[in-house]
């Protein structure tokens, strides 16, 4: 039975949608549909192999199938249930410095309707150890160094392919081509998707609004119409407060260079 060839386990916020874009572009290869989730959602994972088998069945015109699902990279059950479905599956991350990537990550929150809080009540609660919800903990998500050594206890290094996304905005051309040769595909990649951005985020006009109705009413129609009605009125999220940006900057300085070393970056990113 044919399996999936490759996943991007993340990281959220980290410009992994518009990878999929690229990926999707790419005679070889296709993704499956976004964030299904099966290694890292108890209750997809209980629906059993035979479900997710049948999303990749849909693909099976692609020379490789991969699949992106961000929790991947920080669920700590998924590592050893992905080498039992596939020890010989390749892994992509893409990392993103970690201080936008939080901020990015709690705007997402609240866009969906699943944050009320303001960033700074966030971060102190994750500063503190106050989250049990590890969706909810935008600043354990950032902890690169840890997600990667979980998954070195069951893949090997020739197996994973690492993306910093600055590296991507910057030399895109030069990314695909290190990702092309890691997958064993030859080829280009679909130049149209150079005009994607994907995944942008915004402010609700009320976030309060949002929240609720997200909440009390869940994806219904008066939700959904509350929710683009916000999106509609809504504006570009603003700067991060520069004295939370510097303490949070400091919080991950000894965690990026830990990243760096294990990934031996002599130049580094952030």
């Amino acid at each position: 039975m044919r399996k999936l060839d490759f996943l991007i386990v993340g990281c959220m916020k980290g410009g992994t949608t518009t990878l999929v874009d690229y990926i999707n572009g790419h005679k070889d290869l296709s993704c499956l549909e976004n964030e299904l989730q099966y290694f890292s959602d108890e209750n997809c994972f209980l629906k059993g192999e035979q479900w997710y088998q049948r999303k990749l069945s849909k693909n099976n015109y692609a020379k490789l199938v991969g699949e992106k699902s961000t929790a991947y990279s920080y669920v700590e059950s998924a590592p050893a249930r992905i080498i039992e479905y596939n020890p010989d599956i390749k892994i992509i991350w893409m990392f993103r410095e970690p201080v936008r990537r939080a901020y990015s990550n709690y705007w997402h929150a609240v866009m969906g309707g699943n944050e009320a809080r303001s960033f700074e009540d966030c971060v102190q609660s994750c500063l503190s150890n106050e989250v049990d919800d590890v969706y909810k903990d935008y600043i354990a998500r950032g902890y690169y160094s840890e997600q990667v050594r979980r998954y070195l206890d069951y893949f090997s290094f020739e197996q994973m392919h690492f993306i910093f996304v600055e590296d991507f905005w910057s030399g895109r051309d030069a990314v695909l081509r290190d990702l092309a040769k890691f997958l064993g595909v030859t080829g280009r990649f679909d130049p149209s998707a150079k005009s994607k951005v994907s995944n942008k985020g915004y402010r609700p006009f009320s976030i309060k609004l949002q929240y609720v109705s997200t909440q009390l009413l869940g994806n219904s129609l008066l939700a959904r119409g509350a929710r683009f009605v916000n999106r509609k009125l809504g504006t570009d999220y603003p700067e991060m407060d520069e004295n939370l940006r510097k303490e949070l900057n400091a919080h991950f300085k000894p965690y990026n260079k830990q990243l760096f070393e294990l990934l031996g970056r002599e130049e580094p990113v952030w």
